[in-house]
């Protein structure tokens, strides 16, 4: 059986060596998903911080849900293929945020582990 050396000069079968850094890096991703679902969660209830690019698409949303409200049956059809194009550009930028603000919330944190 062949082993490696850890950094304290002990002899480490590599099966052993194998299935530790499995496991380390199985540890690392549930890390990484639980750090970017707490981060997600603390910035604004919808898992991404209000930047500009939102507030501004949310408005557009709102303006034409009112819109259909106050409308008669004739516009309905329009303001409802136009809502359908919003909320899906709203939704991108929700899935933009929250896969943005997870990445460097792992950078981040791998960032803390190295050494100096």
């Amino acid at each position: 059986m062949s082993a490696v050396q850890d950094k304290h000069k002990i002899d480490v079968p590599i099966d052993h060596y194998k299935a530790a850094e499995k496991f380390y890096e199985e540890g690392m991703n549930q890390v990484l998903k639980e750090m970017a679902r707490k981060h997600l969660k603390a910035a604004d209830g919808f898992g991404v911080e209000c930047e500009e690019r939102y507030v501004k698409q949310r408005t557009k949303v709102d303006k034409l849900l009112k819109q259909i409200g106050e409308s008669g049956n004739k516009k309905n059809e329009d303001l409802l293929l136009n809502l359908e194009s919003e909320l899906g550009e709203l939704s991108v930028l929700l899935a933009d945020g929250a896969y943005i603000e997870g990445f460097l919330a792992g950078y981040r944190f791998l960032k803390e582990l190295q050494p100096d």
